[in-house]
């Protein structure tokens, strides 16, 4: 058993306790594979905090990856404080620094929806697809950005796959609802606001569960979907 490949793998894969048992067996922290990708910037490429900050204790090499952090976090600030520009040009230099780096294709792209840019937005996102597929939000957001540009079978596709990946994500539901609202699939749309409704209620967010309702009953107040969900809330 090669026992560095194990670790990168899992720290690929987000297995911290594999990761842990193969570095305590003896494997390279600082092992590369075939692609020169060691184990830190998996970690770093799926946002993996836990595996990152241990992988550094243990003596992972950080290499670019200090600078890039202060690039990301400076460029998140901006985001929130919604300087869009600014959080695309901090975001673009942690690309260069560290062009698999998932999170930071997914936050600029962030930012380019927020401009109404929405086919470099899409772009952002399929490149933190690529680096991650299994990056349900990044899903999520290019749907958002395809219904947006009406490509709405792409944005079905999308949302449907980002439930696929986290079924209990309620803001999937909810937009893919939204979207067969647009396309007329009314039936669609009540049985995707219920999910998202209860998925609600499992987060405690009561207001968007009631949104749901009555985003239903407009729709078609004599659901039976309807009073099931309402007699959710109410046990509440």
């Amino acid at each position: 058993m090669d026992l560095n490949q194990v670790l990168i793998e899992a720290a690929k894969d987000g297995n911290m306790l594999v990761l842990k048992t193969a570095f305590e067996k003896g494997a390279d922290i600082n092992a590369k594979d075939g692609s020169g990708m060691t184990a830190l910037m998996y970690a770093t490429q799926r946002g993996d905090e836990d595996i990152v900050n241990f992988l550094k204790e243990k003596g992972a090499k950080e290499e670019e990856t200090d600078l890039a952090i202060v690039y990301y976090n400076r460029g998140k600030t901006y985001l929130d404080s919604g300087k869009y520009q600014q959080a695309i040009d901090e975001f673009t230099k942690v690309v260069e620094l560290i062009p698999y780096y998932a999170n930071a294709y997914f936050t600029r792209g962030l930012a380019y929806y927020k401009l109404d840019e929405h086919l470099k937005a899409i772009e952002d996102y399929t490149k933190a697809i690529e680096l991650n597929p299994k990056y349900a939000n990044a899903y999520l957001n290019r749907g958002a950005a395809y219904l947006i540009s009406n490509e709405y079978q792409k944005a079905i596709d999308d949302f449907t796959k980002s439930i696929e990946l986290v079924p209990q994500l309620a803001d999937a539901y909810y937009s893919r609802g939204l979207l067969y609202g647009v396309i007329s699939e009314y039936q669609k749309l009540i049985d995707d606001y219920y999910q998202a409704g209860i998925l609600y209620l499992k987060k405690n967010n009561k207001t968007q569960a009631l949104m749901c309702i009555d985003l239903m009953k407009k729709v078609d107040s004599s659901s039976l979907l309807i009073d099931k969900l309402q007699n959710l809330i109410d046990q509440i």
